[in-house]
């Protein structure tokens, strides 16, 4: 009985991890997020959207800006040091894919791409600017987004929102480095923000499973 109650318990855990960001940090009034894509809460999950290309891993990154002042423009920079960002050179792009060819093409709603908070889900991503590279983190005047390098600044070309998902990055399973991310808000707030690749998975959630473990097989 002890031992049910205590699976009980993990499978509790377990869910209740995979329903929670992998990775927060908040500056100012942005708190910017990120979660593994294939979470059913993650802002950018899809159902349709099929399983992450064999060898990989996929994280969306979102914001939250406190005050209800819409979210404007980000620059990216991630250099890696090993591994590679999943492409699909052939149906991908640089800004969100249009979801109603995810049932077509194995793998596309990984392809690694930034998105405006007003994106609304579907269709061809028209919200979405692209303007050039990441200057002000130290990147070019011209945007990269290629299997070795993120180097993009982008804005909403319609009306923002204060939260939601700005990114998708799909990177393999030997991928090591780290992604710069500076937001900005209509009030002209700004934030950088620099995120482990590969993002570790909550220390403290993965030590109480297995304790949990534990103490079943000493049972």
């Amino acid at each position: 009985m002890r031992k049910l109650f205590v699976l009980s318990l993990i499978l509790g855990i377990a869910s209740f991890a995979n329903a929670a960001p992998i990775w927060t940090s908040t500056s100012g009034p942005f708190t910017v997020d990120v979660w593994d894509a294939t979470d059913p809460g993650s802002p950018g999950y899809d159902a349709t959207q099929g399983a992450v290309p064999a060898g990989y891993a996929s994280i969306d990154i979102a914001v939250t800006i406190a005050g209800d002042v819409d979210w404007t423009q980000s620059q990216m920079l991630s250099h890696l040091t090993s591994g590679s960002f999943y492409q699909d050179t052939t149906y991908g792009g640089n800004v969100h894919p249009n979801p109603s060819f995810y049932g077509l093409v194995p793998g596309l709603a990984f392809d690694t791409y930034v998105v405006a908070t007003s994106y609304p889900g579907s269709g061809a991503d028209n919200a979405t600017q692209i303007a050039g590279g990441a200057l002000n983190l130290g990147g070019s005047a011209s945007v990269t987004m290629d299997s070795s390098l993120l180097d993009v600044t982008w804005f909403d070309t319609e009306t923002s929102y204060p939260n939601g998902q700005i990114a998708r990055v799909t990177y393999s399973a030997d991928a090591a480095g780290s992604l710069d991310l500076l937001v900005y808000n209509a009030a002209q707030d700004q934030a950088t923000f620099s995120i482990p690749l590969p993002v570790p998975e909550p220390v403290s959630l993965l030590l109480m499973v297995s304790g949990l473990v534990g103490l079943i097989r000493r049972r």
